[in-house]
């Protein structure tokens, strides 16, 4: 298979809107422009891949055990569900799921089913929104730029949010330098 497109929504997730354990102030206007993007791309039948947290509540991430976060998009738990505003109508890749792992990326290590599944339909060109432009999405997007250079990354920064506006423009600079685009 071979695709001309491709979207990435990363981690739009309940405990990433304000209220959540981790909450992203600009998660709701970010919501705003997501899911038309989405439906662009389930209009012209072209994949929308969504990434998630899903972690143990053991999570070696999380304060209580020595981590750097609160305890966060814990398995099966409502923080850790979709908006419910979301759209989500494509493949679901899942991330932080082992204990001593903290995965910014569903595409951490190179043997991940996110990958396998890029290299797999081959898209020409990788647009990535979501939450959180200065962790999350930053991460994703310069993985892939380092995984699959031969591939466009779009960075649609209007359907991000991030969780300061410093650690946000460092974000936007380090992807560009990637060789990323920002639209």
């Amino acid at each position: 298979m071979n695709v001309k497109k491709l979207l990435i929504v990363v981690d739009v997730q309940n405990d990433f809107f304000p209220g959540g354990t981790l909450g992203v102030e600009g998660a709701p206007e970010a919501l705003k422009w997501i899911n038309p993007l989405i439906h662009t791309y389930l209009l012209k039948d072209q994949p929308v891949v969504y990434t998630r947290d899903w972690h143990p509540s053991n999570h070696s991430s999380f304060k209580e055990q020595g981590g750097l976060w609160p305890s966060h998009c814990v398995q099966y738990t409502p923080g850790a569900s979709f908006h419910k505003d979301l759209v989500v109508e494509g493949v679901i890749f899942s991330k932080g799921m082992s204990i001593t792992i903290e995965e910014y990326s569903a595409l951490e290590q190179i043997n991940t089913p996110l990958y396998y599944y890029l290299r797999a339909i081959n898209p020409h060109v990788i647009e990535v929104c979501g939450i959180a432009t200065d962790y999350c999405v930053k991460q994703h997007v310069t993985q892939l730029r380092g995984l699959l250079p031969w591939i466009e990354v779009i960075v649609k920064i209007e359907a991000s949010a991030g969780v300061s506006k410093d650690t946000t423009a460092q974000a936007i600079d380090y992807m560009k330098c990637s060789g990323a685009s920002i639209e």
